[in-house]
């Protein structure tokens, strides 16, 4: 009687695993340059978006000395609308944009999921968003002129943003231009201006800690008299703090009132 060899040689454990580990660092390696490739093709399509709406923009500039109050393409375009179009992906937010003076300023944000990016009058794009000053919301002590898109310290009070989106981030600033009349006492012969800000979880409502420790920050600053001036302060953020809020604030003694503030941009990092 023959017997045959009926042995069949095959994988061993070790083998089998070393292979399951070379599969899984192949995937990973193929979803990380997948969402890679993803994100930077999100953000060129949004930087596509924005300078053609720049250009669009600048165009009714010139034709009607004026920018378009709005860029609403569900009503027919006039010497106060022209609709701008954005990528199916991708949405228009903040637009922001001031007439009574020279040169004129504009700001539009646009968004695809959590990515934003804003462009200005000088047609660079940036990570960040428009903040109109008509969304804020202001007390008793300030006023909003919505002619000039400017809030008007005339009292003790404050202006307080509508929640910013921020999650991802290290740090967000805060500009403005500014212009003040009177003199603080802390300031003299400058007036003052206190800027502050607030942290917050993923429901917009729970106070979250900054990489500081902290759930909001204030920081006080001197404006010149008698002309407009930028300012700008840069607060932390931190993996706890997905929306933030920020205020700017006058007081009858420490932070003179009769400060008037315009184009407010946020950026972060």
């Amino acid at each position: 009687m023959v017997y045959k060899n009926i042995y069949k040689p095959g994988f061993t454990i070790v083998e089998l695993l070393v292979v399951i580990v070379v599969i899984g660092i192949l995937a990973a390696i193929t979803i990380a340059s997948y969402t890679g490739i993803s994100q930077k093709a999100a953000v060129v399509s949004l930087q596509s978006d924005l300078s053609n709406a720049s250009t669009q923009l600048k165009m009714f500039q010139v034709e009607n000395s004026n920018y378009p109050a709005t860029i609403d393409c569900s009503i027919p375009d006039s010497p106060t609308n022209k609709c701008v179009k954005s990528s199916s992906n991708n949405t228009y937010g903040a637009y922001q944009i001031n007439n009574t003076v020279n040169p004129q300023p504009f700001c539009l944000t646009v968004k695809n999921d959590n990515r934003s990016l804003k462009i200005s009058q000088d047609g660079t794009s940036s990570q960040g968003v428009c903040v109109d000053f008509s969304a804020w919301a202001v007390d008793s002590g300030v006023s909003y002129d919505v002619s000039t898109d400017q809030i008007s310290l005339i009292g003790p009070g404050s202006a307080t943003s509508p929640l910013i989106y921020v999650n991802g981030s290290s740090s967000v600033t805060l500009a403005a231009e500014s212009y003040a009349t009177i003199a603080s006492p802390y300031y003299s012969p400058q007036s003052g201006v206190l800027f502050g800000s607030s942290y917050y979880a993923a429901d917009g409502i729970t106070p979250a800690y900054n990489t500081s420790g902290y759930t909001g920050n204030g920081n006080a600053q001197a404006i010149p008299l008698s002309g407009w001036t930028k300012r700008t302060w840069q607060t932390p953020t931190g993996p706890d703090v997905v929306y933030m809020r920020f205020r700017i604030t006058s007081s009858s003694t420490n932070y003179t009132s009769d400060n008037k503030f315009r184009n407010p941009t946020v950026t972060y990092n």
